[in-house]
């Protein structure tokens, strides 16, 4: 099998790095936590989400999906070469730890952890200096080196969404980088589905895209007012788009699956607990 990347996942992995990781990520993680977080540091706020800007977001997490999975095959199936960490704030830490994280961008550089706190600092309200926390990386699952695949210098591994666990240690750098955790990062359980099941999926997901647009744009702005959060309307909203977001997920979840059935069924030198059931 061929496992050089298609001028297509190249053009994913150049938009995910310059503006669009923040609205792949968001889809990939559950409720409107990441749209808030956005709204509040982005010039413009979350941008309007059209059918057609769904579909090729689908499009290139798929392509982001096929491109580290190639990689990680093409590396031998091993975990990364060398250790691997991640900035962020300590009030961000429990959001971090759950079943159904997004694309997870790290460094083998302890520096970069410092850029990665500052952009959680503002994009998190009342963040400071005093919440930062360096994480450092554990677990085999696919990666791919992105400087090896476009360039960039900063010696930059993405990972693929994974079941993320956290504790807290010491990582002997006497806390100059803020808290120290371990993240573990482990496969995802993701139940086989029907070809069938899979389109309706996509179908459902993009006949209510801008609907759910719509519902988004007008939470994010009433969501901040204390005295709206109990109203029965916007309970149902946030309940309806909490619900599309559930949808989003598990399509992109299922084109992983399939995808990893491709390059990993079979792939030689894969480690024991990498194949894929």
């Amino acid at each position: 099998m061929d496992y050089s990347l298609t001028p297509e996942e190249i053009e994913a992995i150049q938009k995910y790095q310059e503006n669009d990781f923040r609205i792949i990520n968001s889809l990939l993680r559950k409720g409107m936590e990441s749209e808030r977080r956005i709204n509040l540091s982005r010039k413009g706020g979350y941008p309007p989400i059209t059918k057609e800007k769904m579909e090729e977001s689908l499009r290139d997490i798929q392509y982001l999906y096929s491109a580290i999975l190639k990689r990680y095959v093409a590396n031998g199936c091993v975990k990364a070469p060398k250790p691997l960490y991640r900035g962020t704030q300590t009030s961000l830490i429990s959001s971090l730890q759950n079943e159904n994280s997004s694309f997870l961008s790290t460094s083998s550089s302890i520096l970069q952890t410092r850029t990665f706190s500052k952009i959680f600092s503002r994009e998190s309200k009342g963040a400071d200096e005093s919440e930062r926390a360096v994480l450092l990386i554990e677990g085999n699952v696919p990666w791919m080196s992105v400087e090896d695949e476009i360039g960039g210098g900063e010696d930059e591994f993405l990972f693929v969404p994974s079941r993320v666990e956290i504790e807290e240690t010491d990582l002997s750098f006497k806390k100059k980088f803020g808290q120290e955790y371990i993240m573990k990062l482990s496969e995802i359980d993701i139940p086989e589905k029907s070809m069938e099941e899979i389109e309706q999926l996509r179908q459902e997901i993009l006949e209510q895209t801008e609907r759910m647009s719509s519902y988004l744009e007008y939470l994010l702005v009433t969501i901040e007012n204390p005295n709206i959060k109990d109203d029965s309307r916007v309970l149902s909203i946030i309940q309806a788009y909490d619900a599309w977001k559930d949808l989003v997920i598990q399509y992109n979840y299922q084109q992983f699956r399939i995808l990893k059935n491709k390059f990993l069924e079979g792939a030689p030198l894969v480690e024991e607990g990498t194949k894929v059931k």
